[in-house]
């Protein structure tokens, strides 16, 4: 009785700053909807079924390996599963309600369930397994109840301590050789660190900086978004600013790259000359990180944090512009550091060329992302850049070329563009398709080439979308030996847009420095110049070269909600096609004949 009363009185107490901010959640999606429904390649039907499908999906990126919610709850919660669109049409999301409510008090509960369970040693003398392909699972896999839950938590942090207790150290090399005793007497350490790493998980969830309402807002818009296909997402403000930095030369950061030492803590692995960590003078690489404190946020503590957790870290703070970042120096000594983020050059996106000097001297361009310099008036893109980059080669008497977009994930489909024209002299370079069917060709706009050689393209399962469709586009000319294995199979192409009811497509406007938030959205699918869709079968490689992505099963069609293969057909395309590999089929014979003799050597 006493608990149910002090349950009841939280509800209550929490009832009014809820509906507060649900009301707003449920004012975003309202406005999410209908400019997908307006401007979606593919707009999905909303009903129950739909409805049920996004109840699901909300549950599974709040609780993705089933940790927090059981079925108890669920069954709980199942009166608002086919009702998410009519909630959202009459402003009133209940649903969101209830699910704040309850995830607040499960995440929680867990908090409470491994402080008890890591009290006490772990038996290891029992006959016990875990199934990794339910924590793991793609689709929401939950306990039966509370106490199935506990034994889940139990057998998770007692395979996390043994996992822990059996790396390497340096204290123990070789821990194969080590004798258990030794073994099992770090125990409780290994213990009380997993305990830990798994606490400030939830703390951080339940003290995120945007409030909890928010974050669960922001899972619950990006469900209804993922519903409609998986690159179809909704942003934050800061998570727009965050993207647009990803695909650009130049980006906001603090200056400085981390990485793990084998005593599984963090350090300064690099300082970017000329940014903002180079500049203070006070940091260097080898620095151990201690704690960070983001804006005027709590301080975080990183004794223990794993990979996964500094990512969330990164994530749950990308708003901030300034972090004091405490750091332990080689001879011990704690320092503290004030920084902001400044525009420094990113090199992750930064073209790279070689001579690879042998038999025959080959040139070799390393293309990470296909950015461009969207807040330049007059942009200057990869495309350029790799235009200078081949000048340059071409001066050194370059005999071959080879250009390696291995795990480029993609970016400006206008330098794709600008890319591929590179090396084709005029001629259709791709064909893009909207949600009235309208077929439009997109065409190498300046005749000539900056580059006519022997030419070899490098890909893998992580090239893709513009890397897929530069690969595509020189494979279907028969201008490039294409070498790897087979692409990710993206075919699709974005916009970002204002979360905006006036947004107009047409002309661009609407609320360009949107305060409510950004929708990513899936308008197009682009087809190679052969009129196939690579979407969601890849580009498959004239010469096969294994490398690990080839197991990876990171690819469009295991994704939830990809769109489908299909083929455009329209016959003046297939006539200027043909008729532009009439015009290089000499060019082409004589690029086969040197790239495979190249090859060979």
């Amino acid at each position: 009785m006493k608990k149910t009363f002090i349950i009841l009185l939280y509800l209550l107490s929490n009832a009014f700053v809820f509906a507060q901010s649900n009301y707003a959640t449920c004012k975003k999606a309202s406005i999410l909807l209908k400019e997908m429904e307006k401007f979606h390649y593919k707009p999905i039907k909303l009903d129950e079924v739909t409805s049920s499908e996004i109840f699901f999906d909300v549950l599974k990126s709040l609780d993705p390996k089933g940790f927090y919610f059981s079925k108890t709850e669920l069954s709980a919660l199942e009166k608002h599963k086919t009702k998410i669109f009519t909630q959202i049409n009459n402003g009133n999301c209940d649903f969101l309600n209830d699910l704040l409510t309850l995830y607040k008090l499960k995440l929680l509960y867990a908090d409470t369930v491994i402080k008890f369970q890591s009290k006490n040693p772990f038996v290891y003398t029992n006959n016990e397994s875990i199934n990794f392909n339910n924590i793991e699972s793609k689709q929401l896999t939950l306990a039966d109840n509370d106490t199935e839950l506990n034994k889940k938590w139990y057998q998770f942090l007692k395979y996390q301590t043994l996992k822990a207790m059996f790396q390497p150290s340096i204290k123990y090399p070789d821990i194969l050789q080590t004798d258990s005793k030794t073994i099992l007497s770090t125990e409780p350490f290994f213990r009380e660190k997993i305990k830990n790493l798994n606490n400030r998980k939830i703390k951080r969830i339940l003290n995120c900086p945007e409030g909890l309402e928010n974050f669960i807002g922001k899972h619950f818009l990006n469900a209804i978004a993922n519903r409609f296909d998986p690159h179809s997402i909704y942003f934050t403000t800061s998570e727009k600013d965050d993207f647009i930095s990803m695909i650009s030369k130049d980006g906001m950061s603090f200056g400085f790259y981390i990485d793990e030492n084998k005593n599984g803590e963090f350090e300064i692995s690099d300082l970017i000359p000329g940014g903002n960590a180079w500049k203070t003078n006070q940091l260097n690489t080898g620095d151990i990180l201690v704690a960070m404190k983001f804006g005027n946020n709590i301080t975080v503590d990183l004794t223990f944090v794993d990979n996964e957790e500094m990512e969330d870290i990164f994530d749950s703070n990308s708003e901030s512009s300034t972090l004091a970042l405490t750091v332990r120096k080689p001879n011990g000594q704690i320092k503290t550091v004030s920084l902001y983020k400044e525009k420094t050059e990113q090199e992750d996106n930064i073209v790279r060329s070689y001579i690879l000097n042998g038999t025959k001297k080959i040139g070799y361009i390393s293309l990470p992302s296909f950015y461009d310099e969207r807040e330049n008036k007059n942009p200057l893109g990869c495309g350029n850049d790799v235009a200078k980059e081949i000048s340059k080669l071409q001066e050194e008497k370059i005999e071959g070329l080879i250009l390696d977009i291995r795990f480029n994930g993609g970016g400006s489909m206008k330098e794709a563009l600008n890319l591929a024209g590179i090396f084709i002299n005029e001629g259709p370079l791709c064909v893009v398709k909207d949600k009235d069917n309208k077929i439009t060709t997109l065409k190498d706009m300046n005749r000539g080439t900056a580059y006519d050689g022997p030419l070899i393209v490098m890909i893998n399962g992580q090239s893709a979308s513009a890397s897929e469709m530069v690969s595509a586009t020189l494979q279907d000319y028969n201008r490039a030996v294409i070498v790897g294995n087979t692409t990710f199979g993206k075919g699709t192409a974005q916009i970002t847009a204002p979360l905006d009811a006036n947004f107009s497509l047409e002309t661009m406007t609407g609320n360009e420095k949107s305060d409510i938030g950004y929708l990513n959205i899936t308008m197009r699918k682009f087809y190679r110049v052969s009129t196939f869709s690579h979407q969601n079968k890849g580009i498959k490689p004239d010469i096969m070269l294994p490398d690990f992505s080839l197991f990876s099963n990171e690819k469009e069609s295991t994704q939830k909600y990809a769109l489908a293969f299909d083929t455009v057909v329209k016959i003046f395309i297939l006539l200027r096609f043909l008729r532009c590999q009439l015009m290089l089929y000499h060019l082409k014979a004589h690029n086969e004949l040197s790239t495979i003799i190249y090859l060979k050597k």
